[in-house]
């Protein structure tokens, strides 16, 4: 599980990215998601995006009711995971099967490294995403925050997620398995490949051919001139709080 203060931390690196970008005003936050909308002063038709933050185990039902939600009501969602290795982004070889599995005889030791065993959500956002059409880039992506380590730096990391093909040619009649493995492509894996790294302001692109989902992308940084903005509001019309606080 992710401690709160690596959640609010998500959070803050997220909201601090979109802020940057001067093309947002930022309605709602806290540790699940963040509800923006473009500035009506540079767009005639704004678009709204709840953009979720996911950092901890959610049921696909509580999932799908937020996608329910959202698009009754016209606004768009986008997917953060967080990449701890055991929440999301869980290699296949820490969990040993990549070594042992012959199965996986058309990878090398590199490729092996990669591949993703997905957790109920990653596996739910790629399906869904792949039953749009694919004529745009982004419908086998993921986006993750990277939290600082030793050895990687903050950022937001976009991987596209390769077919695994699973080739079972080494069993023969009498082996385990003979006879009911079938070659073909694993559903809960996937073979990752980073595309980019994002440390600057991050901005949204609409839809054009039905999907559900935006992505976050990098932009140039605009300075926020009009007197209409207003950035990241705290409060709503009734004087409550919008900046949420992140559960134990």
């Amino acid at each position: 599980m992710v401690r709160k203060q690596l959640r609010e931390r998500m959070r803050d690196y997220v909201c601090d990215r979109i802020d940057q970008a001067g093309t947002y005003s930022i309605s709602m936050r806290d540790c699940d998601h963040v509800l923006l909308a473009q500035r009506a002063d540079l767009v005639e038709d704004p678009m709204t995006v709840d953009l979720r933050l996911l950092s901890r185990k959610m049921t696909l039902k509580e999932w799908r009711n937020v996608l329910r939600r959202n698009r009754a009501n016209g606004v768009y969602t986008g997917n953060v995971f967080y990449k701890d290795g055991e929440t999301f982004h869980v290699r296949l070889a820490i969990r040993g099967h990549s070594k042992r599995d012959k199965s996986l005889k058309r990878y090398d030791k590199s490729q092996r490294d990669r591949i993703l065993h997905f957790r109920g959500l990653e596996k739910a956002v790629m399906t869904l995403q792949s039953s749009f059409p694919h004529s745009n880039r982004g419908f086998n992506e993921l986006t993750y925050f990277q939290p600082d380590t030793d050895r990687l730096s903050e950022s937001l990391r976009t991987y596209d997620m390769n077919t695994v093909y699973l080739d079972y040619s080494h069993l023969s009649p009498g082996d385990p398995g003979y006879g009911f493995a079938r070659d073909g492509n694993a559903e809960e894996w996937a073979l990752s490949d980073e595309r980019e790294q994002i440390t600057g302001a991050i901005a949204f692109s609409r839809p054009r051919d039905g999907r559900l989902f935006v992505m976050p992308r990098p932009r140039s940084v605009r300075a926020a001139s009009s007197q209409n903005y207003v950035q990241g509001s705290l409060f709503d019309d009734r004087g409550n709080p919008t900046f949420g606080h992140c559960a134990d």
